[in-house]
């Protein structure tokens, strides 16, 4: 349960009984089930997506339960519930879980007639079942607390806050019936179903007491007479104005009890992996959110036992072992993983994907990330010019090449990497005049590197290989055309790299 800094309001709850019918007639509504993925490219979910791009927390996935890094919680994807008026507002709630908690929350999205979106989290300090046998004077009587997430300060904004000294009067506007619940598009819906359950209308506060005061909260467009009391009088109000209708809530408690046994399997599956990682590699993750959510997304999808309370030893072992080659390499690995894995597989020669394909997951990432940092470092040192070329055929070339190979012999040894970087060759490019020369400078470094891994260590390789380079231990290309991408010409042979 969340623990909220916020001035407690003095509420007297308005007993209004409003008939059931009166108030489905009056607002015409429309219920049916929902889940993220039905609504996955509207602005709805671009709204919660927004956490990526305002705070590099983001939210992850599994199955089923969805982790927002941004507010700690995790929220049921699968079942939430949708509500229209003839107004046009419309409803999406979904289930809001965190560890150990027991009261219900809900996480509620409002899209306004004017296409303004408000994000909510409803704490009902009740549990679902408690809920579920309240009688309507008790449901009128419990404390709701509605509070709208800003997801750009990352702050939780209660919505009923007392201003003054005066007096608030609250009331909330619900009922509980069955009513007809449709699975599929609301437009042509075929055979409904029974929904039941408490469904909120509005909730809305107003300043009573000596002098009145100017009305705020949801107007729920009924219940309420023009100045924001409720109608039927029940007690000394004052006449501020009525709270405006584009911020009302319409939402009903929701939870699923499957739903909430898998979040706090997850909870708990995350917490143990975390637990047994050591310092430098939790260090990272928290430095790094966004590979930290590549992490447990590829845990989960692992995860065969939705109840199960650790990850598998398979699984647990491959996310260390990115996370330690990022460290190694200081390079991003687990994004380079998830997000290009199949870029670079794409790029390579039928002979060289063979052997990569064939091979386990943690040498195909070793392999990748060598390669990157390879680049990363001959970016750096010999920047993309013609002096001659670094990046094809030059200096550049040459050590990227010595430097990957160097790295995965390191990893994997000189054999695997002997393999796999000769199979890159075949990729030959078939608008280049002289494809040999080009082959021979590549082998030659190659080897050069995998001699090198010898006798260095990952804190010294790309040191130990340009000082190779500078001896001119490693081969390039000289008379290269002058235009990009620098080919070989008739007059091109292989000098040493001190030359």
């Amino acid at each position: 349960m969340i623990v909220f800094l916020l001035v407690t309001i003095s509420c007297q709850v308005e007993e209004t009984i409003v008939e059931t019918e009166n108030i489905k007639n009056q607002n015409d509504l429309l219920i049916k089930k929902i889940s993220f993925n039905e609504i996955k490219n509207s602005a709805v979910v671009d709204k919660i997506n927004n956490t990526k791009k305002l705070s590099k927390k983001t939210i992850t996935t599994s199955s089923k339960i969805i982790k927002d890094t941004l507010n700690n919680f995790y929220i049921n994807s699968d079942e939430g519930m949708y509500i229209e008026k003839t107004d046009g507002t419309k409803s999406y709630t979904f289930s809001v879980f965190r560890e150990n908690a027991t009261d219900l929350e809900n996480l509620v999205i409002i899209v306004y007639p004017n296409n303004q979106i408000k994000t909510f989290l409803v704490d009902y300090n009740k549990t679902f079942n408690e809920l579920n046998s309240m009688s309507l004077e008790q449901m009128q009587n419990n404390q709701i607390e509605y509070y709208e997430i800003n997801f750009n300060t990352n702050e939780f904004i209660p919505v009923f806050q007392n201003n003054s000294n005066g007096r608030y009067i609250c009331e909330t506007i619900m009922f509980w019936d069955t009513i007809p619940c449709y699975e599929g598009d609301l437009v042509g819906a075929g055979q409904g179903i029974d929904c039941w359950g408490w469904v909120i209308i509005g909730h809305t506060c107003w300043e009573g007491g000596s002098g009145g005061g100017e009305g705020f909260g949801f107007d729920s467009d009924f219940g309420t007479n023009g100045n924001g009391s409720p109608t039927g009088g029940g007690g000394s109000t004052g006449s501020g104005s009525s709270g405006s209708s584009s911020n009302q809530i319409i939402t009903t408690p929701t939870t699923s009890l499957e739903s909430e046994q898998e979040a706090q399997a997850l909870i708990k599956r995350q917490k143990n992996f975390t637990a047994n990682l050591s310092w430098n590699q939790n260090a990272w993750l928290n430095n790094n959110q966004e590979a930290e959510n590549n992490i447990y997304e590829y845990l989960e999808s692992q995860v065969t036992d939705t109840l199960a309370t650790e990850y598998s030893t398979e699984s647990v072992q491959f996310a260390e072992e990115l996370i330690d080659t990022s460290i190694k390499l200081e390079i991003n690995v687990i994004d380079i993983w998830f997000n290009d894995y199949e870029n670079f597989r794409n790029q390579m020669s039928n002979s060289e994907r063979a052997i990569f394909d064939s091979i386990l997951p943690n040498r195909q990432m070793w392999y990748m990330a060598s390669a990157y940092k390879a680049i990363e470092k001959s970016n750096e040192l010999f920047p993309n010019t013609f002096i001659p070329s670094n990046s094809h055929n030059g200096k550049g070339d040459a050590f990227r090449h010595a430097l990957w190979n160097a790295y995965f012999t390191g990893f994997c040894g000189a054999t695997l990497a002997e393999q796999l970087t000769t199979a890159h060759e075949d990729n030959i490019d078939p608008n280049n005049p002289f494809p040999q020369k080009e082959i021979d400078m590549d082998l030659f470094n190659n080897q050069k590197g995998r001699l090198i891994a010898s006798y260095s260590n990952i804190n010294n390789v790309t040191q130990n290989v340009l000082d190779y380079l500078n001896s001119g231990g490693l081969r390039y290309l000289n008379v290269l055309n002058p235009n990009p991408p620098y080919y070989p010409t008739f007059y091109s042979i292989l000098i040493p790299t001190n030359q």
